[in-house]
């Protein structure tokens, strides 16, 4: 139903899109459905959908001429079922319609939402640490933790003291047999990357007994190297291991150019955007039931993030207008991104899956003027 759903309305914006005429060379008739003329203007409007599914590789006239008539077959018959009356088609048309609105009055605005050079050097000056990739560390330890702590503060200097903790596999050895960290211990210690926590702003994203680790880790001059001392936490004693460390960057304006240039942008539209919606809701007598939202609020009938999709063929929009994008500097350099893949919108709003396309031979011809349409 839902691919049906997406089908039928990427038809209709097809056709709908395809209606403008030209002139009178533009009106000539490419095909006749049921007496309904499909014309050269709408042969040529419909070449942004062709380049949209240009995987498919329709360059045949023929085919492109095939898929107007079938698209037209399609769009009168939901026509004659009434589909234009389901409340998920209607939803679908009015996001469409949305963005398409949306659409034409930024670019519009295109020009007072590109952002000069120097502005953007300004705002390269003004957020002078905002590009600027941390501190990392990479780093193992070797928990010691006993119920006797002088006990387990003698364990921790011998095994440090032990000249097999700075052979190769050494580390890991000495973790397996004696780090009281059962989710690290087979793992030789690893602790995985952090930030090294900024010592002016006296932050960090890591836990009291980490940051400590990763403070120990961050002093030691070289990779694979080991702390000189034990490090006393709140879980114990621990041995530190330098596996790898990132130094801060903080990149030149050219390095980052492009980079703030496309988020001014994105910034002027998102203004722009909100600037012609409240344009609008002056105009108009808009009323918000600030009562009954409250109500259903508490009572949980507008609680619907953990819903499936409210109507069959409607899936999640993206927020019209307004471009999604990751935080300047982020993911910082020196990190491994593991993260899904983040999933790109189309230009329609929804997916669009084209039908089989008959061989050009299959193609029947107009019928001449005056006989019957088939």
């Amino acid at each position: 139903m839902r691919r049906t759903t997406n089908f039928l309305l990427a038809v209709s914006l097809f056709l709908s899109i395809a209606g403008c005429k030209e002139g009178k060379k533009g009106n000539q008739a490419l095909a006749r459905v049921n007496g309904v003329e499909l014309t050269l203007d709408q042969y040529k409007t419909s070449e942004f959908y062709y380049n949209y599914l240009s995987h498919l590789a329709l360059t045949n006239p023929n085919q492109r001429v095939q898929v107007m008539v079938e698209s037209e077959v399609l769009y009168q018959e939901a026509n004659n079922q009434k589909l234009e009356d389901l409340p998920q088609v209607r939803c679908q048309i009015h996001q469409v319609m949305i963005n398409e609105l949306l659409r034409q009055e930024l670019a519009k605005k295109e020009h007072q939402t590109q952002p000069t050079e120097q502005e953007a050097r300004d705002y390269f000056a003004a957020n002078p640490t905002r590009f600027r990739s941390p501190e990392t560390v990479h780093y193992a330890h070797i928990l010691i933790s006993l119920p006797d702590k002088k006990s387990a503060e003698a364990l921790a200097n011998k095994l440090l003291k032990d000249p097999e903790i700075n052979q190769p596999a050494g580390f890991g050895k000495l973790a397996l047999e004696n780090s009281a960290d059962k989710t690290t211990s087979n793992t030789n210690g690893d602790l995985g990357y952090a930030l090294v926590p900024d010592e002016k702003s006296q932050t960090s994203t890591s836990a009291t007994w980490q940051t400590a680790l990763i403070k120990a880790a961050a002093s030691i001059k070289e990779v694979g190297g080991i702390y000189p001392g034990i490090v006393e936490t709140e879980r114990g004693y621990h041995l530190v291991k330098l596996l790898g460390h990132q130094q801060a960057v903080t990149p030149t304006f050219e390095q980052v150019k492009v980079q703030i240039m496309h988020q001014l942008a994105m910034d002027g539209q998102a203004k722009a955007y909100r600037a012609y919606v409240d344009e609008l809701k002056s105009k108009d007598r808009v009323l918000i039931d600030s009562n009954l939202v409250t109500q259903l609020s508490q009572s949980g009938e507008l609680n619907i993030s953990n819903r499936p999709y409210p109507m069959p063929g409607i899936q999640p929009q993206m927020s019209p207008g307004l471009p999604t994008r990751l935080p300047p500097g982020f993911p910082p350099q020196g990190f491994q991104d593991q993260g899904m893949p983040m999933r790109q919108p189309n230009n329609m709003g929804v997916p669009f899956q084209m039908p089989p396309v008959q061989a050009p031979n299959q193609i029947r011809p107009i019928p001449a003027a005056g006989s019957p349409a088939n």
